[in-house]
């Protein structure tokens, strides 16, 4: 009670203040026509800009689940464009109809933190083995291969990303049979170097450098980039090939994860010693 007195005291004169300033603010209001017009116009204009900022909030809130739904309908186009590339080229799309079996599964996920600029550059990812994430699995962009998942836990994954020392991928040029590995020597986030192409190849400034198709990890003709360059070193029968990357894999925030139905059988038997088959 001592308390609430004293408060009285130091504040009352203040109090007293305001709300003698708010029956003059009321009576002025209601009894003068130009000031209330003024005060209508005035409150509903506020309200107006008020009302404007909880809708921006609300529709930022919103906006994560709406991305959400936009990056799963793309990882539905990529993966109808990646199956029908697949039948396309057996021949055998017909059958893919008929039956509607999908060889890749698309899953799509979010980028949660990065370590990056560094000789071995990794994400993790918000989907882990809960949502049949495994090791082994290729994962890509809108624009391009990102790198590979290497470890999972029940919701997260980790990736190493095509900008990582221990990166290795095979990939052909456009319109050629001749393949090779693409490699990183740590240097541009945006540049790689594709190996092992033999020097009787025709290749040009521009070519597309997609992937090759002879791994578990990817199918045939996702984007990598384009050739910056090309020459033959002293003494060897393979070009180096300066690629550009199509995107930085550094800058990704949204990926899609390949599920390939037959991979886990297929890197069992590729991993069956040759002795055993004798």
């Amino acid at each position: 009670m001592q308390n609430l007195i004293q408060f009285l005291i130091k504040y009352g004169y203040l109090g007293l203040f305001l709300l003698l300033q708010f029956i003059c603010f009321t009576l002025i209001v209601k009894y003068n026509q130009s000031q209330k017009e003024i005060w209508v116009n005035s409150s509903h204009l506020y309200m107006s800009k008020l009302s404007q900022r909880f809708a921006n909030v609300n529709q930022y809130f919103d906006l994560k689940t709406e991305n959400d739904s936009i990056q799963a309908d793309n990882a539905k186009l990529i993966e109808q464009i990646i199956n029908f590339r697949i039948y396309d080229t057996d021949n055998t799309f017909n059958e893919f109809v008929q039956k509607d079996t999908m060889p890749y599964r698309i899953i799509p996920a979010r980028v949660t933190s990065k370590i990056v600029n560094q000789a071995n550059n990794f994400v993790t990812i918000n989907k882990g083995a809960l949502d049949d994430i495994r090791p082994d699995m290729g994962v890509i962009s809108a624009n391009g291969v990102v790198g590979t998942v290497i470890a999972v836990s029940d919701h997260f994954a980790k990736v190493m990303l095509l900008l990582n020392s221990r990166s290795q991928l095979s990939c052909n040029i456009v319109n050629s049979e001749f393949f090779g590995t693409l490699k990183w020597d740590t240097g541009d986030n945006r540049t790689m170097y594709l190996d092992a192409v033999p020097k009787f190849a025709e290749i040009s400034k521009g070519d597309t450098v997609v992937t090759s198709g002879f791994s578990t990890l990817f199918p045939k003709g996702i984007m990598i980039g384009t050739v910056e360059d090309f020459l033959i070193p002293e003494g060897s029968n393979n070009y180096s090939i300066e690629v550009k990357l199509s995107e930085d894999p550094t800058l990704v925030n949204l990926v899609y994860v390949i599920d390939a139905e037959y991979s886990e059988e297929e890197r069992e038997l590729n991993e069956i010693d040759k002795d055993e088959l004798q």
